[in-house]
């Protein structure tokens, strides 16, 4: 006996994937979608670029270094300089709060290969912290005085206040400290 609602079920029939593309198409048509021609991806594909496009190419890198470069070089002394300056703010913090948290004095010594941070003990100075200094940054240091030293107060000790001045190129970067340890970067 032969089945008579074969024809009407799409997926048993010889015409189904047809019919499926059918209703693709109308969608497709909906979408505006277009059909790609078989032969479009049979043509000769170049491979390579042309002589011409390659010094194009070229002029064009050379022409970005050119401006580049300059102002990388520009910005590279800027960040190592500030690198410095947060190196020798971080040391004027760390030896004015370790004084007034342990009550005693606290000396800091600018040197251009080391930052020194030295507590007054029973023993006398004593070394607390130690970093390299703006040297290690390719930063030249100069300073009106290389030794700062505050009170148990926080409070400069002696003469404490310092002009300090960070250079690296065209970049320089000032750090003031007052008498009563306020520091400010210029």
């Amino acid at each position: 006996m032969q089945d008579h609602h074969v024809h009407q079920h799409s997926a048993r029939g010889c015409g189904a994937l047809a019919r499926k593309w059918r209703v693709f198409g109308l969608f497709a048509a909906l979408l505006r979608y277009r059909r790609v021609s078989p032969t479009r991806y049979k043509q000769r594909m170049s491979k390579g670029f042309t002589l011409l496009e390659l010094m194009v190419v070229v002029c064009i890198a050379g022409a970005l270094l050119a401006f580049g470069v300059p102002r990388a070089a520009g910005l590279m002394d800027w960040l190592e300089t500030e690198r410095a300056v947060r190196d020798v703010t971080t040391a004027l913090a760390v030896g004015r709060n370790g004084a007034i948290m342990q009550a005693t004095r606290a000396r800091i010594t600018f040197s251009p290969d080391t930052i020194r941070i030295d507590r007054y003990g029973a023993k006398g100075w004593e070394e607390l912290w130690r970093t390299p200094g703006p040297s290690s940054h390719g930063v030249t240091l100069e300073t009106s005085n290389p030794v700062v030293q505050f009170g148990p107060f926080g409070l400069g000790w002696g003469v404490s206040n310092t002009r300090i001045v960070l250079r690296r190129g065209s970049q320089a970067e000032t750090i003031t400290m007052s008498r009563v340890g306020r520091v400010k970067h210029w």
